[in-house]
């Protein structure tokens, strides 16, 4: 016996003992690294760059930007994995938000999330059993205002079914969450909020009505004065198919009311009508344009230049179009640049953005299966346009 015991003792000491883990990385409230980005491989570094320390956000996705106006950037993100990145996997305990920013200055990226180091929740808290998905935002004056999307959980590709659009408010410089009040857009299609451009003295509101590829492809435009808070019942002015120029090409009604324009005065008198687009392969305009979310923004010659993905989810390339105006007619449909979908995932929310004293970028998410595992599949990616 007294062999047998030594024999087993021999054994044990010759199994090997599992490694403890490897330590927690610092907490830290930033990532830092170069200068203010100017170009896509700088954007591309920087917000790989945050993925790679602990600030308590690790993956996610959206990331769209806005300019604060005081040399800081804002990039918006929906679904967000908090916590850290190990090897690739996000390390337990980790969870997930709906919401999020990061702030950018410089060369400095600083994630705002809701709750405390270690314990996170959504930045934009809903109702029990309920959650607010970003859109577009902008700066009114002394608060930051962001479009969002009120959802509850269900099925379909986002298992989620939309309920409303709101719009969620921010102070300055801060950034303290003040709340939330509806947005005057009736219903959840058009989509109003997902872009928000300002030109001229207005602030241009882009809305989708078909998400999902679903046909036809319409994309409407609504607008407020600069200064007008965009919540106030009855501000908003929407585009009638009118070509005049003139305040008379924007009225009350919505896309609820049937669209009418007189074609020889250029005189909309109806209700909301679609943009008009120049289809990639057509020499016509017709206004089933593209599904994906259009961004639209102004550009250094008085015209304006509208980007986005035909078709989210599937691997369509990001296009551009132009227009003396905001609302169109867009024509000369070019490309922009591909999108490259992850093993067994997709591609969605393309389009093309500058930040003042920045080249054109082009951005877009990936998102693939077990993504909290597989965290390179989940991102924002950044791209050089073709011209």
């Amino acid at each position: 016996m007294a062999l047998a015991a030594t024999g087993c003792a021999a054994l044990a000491a010759c199994v090997p003992v599992a490694p403890p883990p490897p330590p927690v990385p610092a907490y830290q409230t930033q990532f830092c690294a170069g200068g203010t980005p100017v170009r896509a491989g700088d954007y591309q570094s920087q917000h790989d760059g945050l993925r790679t320390v602990n600030t308590d956000f690790g993956a996610g996705d959206r990331g769209a930007p806005v300019d604060l106006g005081d040399g800081r950037t804002l990039w918006l993100f929906a679904d967000t994995w908090t916590g850290y990145i190990r090897n690739g996997a996000m390390a337990a305990p980790y969870h997930s938000v709906h919401n999020a920013f990061v702030v950018q200055s410089g060369g400095c990226l600083t994630p705002i999330l809701g709750g405390s180091h270690g314990a996170r929740t959504d930045l934009i808290p809903a109702p029990p059993g309920q959650f607010y998905w970003p859109m577009g935002a902008f700066v009114n004056g002394s608060t930051l205002d962001v479009f969002v999307q009120r959802f509850v959980p269900g099925s379909g590709l986002c298992g989620c079914v939309a309920l409303d659009i709101e719009i969620a408010k921010f102070a300055l410089p801060g950034l303290q969450f003040l709340g939330t009040s509806p947005s005057p857009a009736v219903g959840l299609l058009p989509e109003f909020g997902g872009t928000v451009m300002t030109s001229g003295g207005f602030r241009y509101f882009v809305g989708r009505n078909a998400p999902d590829a679903q046909h036809p492809r319409y994309q409407y435009l609504a607008r407020v004065p600069i200064g007008t808070d965009p919540s106030t019942p009855g501000s908003w002015r929407y585009w009638n198919g009118g070509t005049t120029g003139t305040e008379s090409d924007w009225g009350v009604l919505d896309a609820r009311s049937t669209c009418t324009v007189n074609t020889t005065t250029g005189v909309g008198s109806g209700g909301a009508c679609p943009m008009q687009f120049e289809m990639p392969g057509s020499a016509v305009t017709t206004p089933d344009g593209p599904n994906a979310g259009l961004w639209v923004m102004p550009r250094p010659d008085g015209s304006f230049l509208a980007s986005a993905k035909l078709r989210d989810v599937y691997p369509d390339p990001i296009n551009t179009w132009r227009s003396r105006t905001p609302y169109g007619p867009w024509i000369q449909p070019r490309f922009a640049a591909t999108t490259t979908p992850p093993p067994d995932g997709f591609t969605y929310s393309g389009h093309v953005f500058q930040l003042p004293g920045a080249e054109v970028t082009a951005q877009y998410n990936t998102n693939g299966p077990n993504n909290d595992q597989h965290t390179d599949s989940y991102k924002v990616i950044f791209a050089t346009p073709s011209q």
